[in-house]
């Protein structure tokens, strides 16, 4: 009887046990990933699991949806460049730090240098940049790539363009002073990305809102009281919850943990 390759184990989801068992670099990424993107657990309740940051995790998931497991797969190296060629920007990462500058001066030298590294993978000085803004090239274009916030009447196209602004390398703060919104408009708007990707873009009507909320009474009872075992997170509720036979997704049963927690803080505090 040939030799079994693999030792048998029981399976599980906790990642103290996976851990150990992992020994591919890519591999490893996407069992960090994978309750995430397969099950809907919250970056916030996996960071606490493996350690790993909340925003990186967000970083990952969105760059998973993008590109899916070529996003997991190490970078490839750039080709060797000379001592000369490492102080000489090339001409198209000129032109894209003028062009930035240009759209909108209130740019800082770190996101022109965040935004150098988002399309050219690699990060100038901002003594570099200061040069290339005296004697770089002219700005190649003279209008707006997006108008402003008010202008565009469709509420997801307006969130479409946050996110597109955000994905090239601009801050919060800045895409709101050129946008002409509120920094609280583009953070709800990166949050609401960040959680729920496409879905996120569209409006959601009120009725379905108030509906949700009476129909969910009876579960946000049964998840405070599965709430004083500390060591449930969304997912392991959405499984006692199935138990009892109500059936919410986890990324539910995180919504419903966060507006617990919420109003259990404000008695507190009270």
């Amino acid at each position: 009887m040939p030799k079994q390759r693999y030792e048998r184990r029981e399976p599980t989801h906790e990642w103290s046990q996976i851990r150990p068992l992992l020994k591919d670099p890519t591999q490893i990424q996407y069992e960090i990933l994978r309750p995430i993107v397969l099950f809907g657990v919250s970056p916030k309740e996996r960071a606490e699991e493996t350690g790993i940051s909340k925003s990186s995790l967000y970083t990952k998931a969105n760059l998973f949806d993008q590109a899916g497991m070529a996003s997991l797969l190490p970078p490839v190296p750039p080709p060797e460049i000379s001592k000369q060629d490492k102080r000489t920007l090339p001409p198209s990462m000129r032109q894209a730090i003028v062009d930035a500058k240009a759209e909108h001066p209130g740019l800082s030298l770190h996101e022109i240098a965040r935004m150098c590294y988002v399309q050219f993978n690699r990060r100038p000085s901002h003594h570099t940049i200061q040069l290339v803004l005296a004697n770089g090239p002219k700005p190649s274009r003279t209008t707006r790539r997006f108008p402003r916030f008010d202008e565009i009447t469709d509420p997801a196209e307006r969130r479409r363009v946050i996110i597109r602004l955000h994905v090239d390398g601009w801050m919060p703060q800045s895409i709101a002073e050129y946008l002409g919104t509120s920094r609280q408009t583009v953070h709800t708007t990166l949050r609401r990305w960040a959680e729920e990707q496409f879905a996120g873009l569209e409006d959601k009507p009120h009725t379905r809102k108030r509906r949700a909320l009476k129909t969910d009474l009876k579960a946000m009872n049964a998840v405070k009281q599965l709430q004083e075992n500390p060591e449930l997170g969304a997912y392991r509720i959405h499984t006692a919850l199935l138990q009892q036979g109500i059936n919410l997704s986890p990324r539910t049963c995180g919504r419903i943990l966060a507006l617990v927690e919420h109003r259990l803080g404000h008695m507190y505090m009270a």
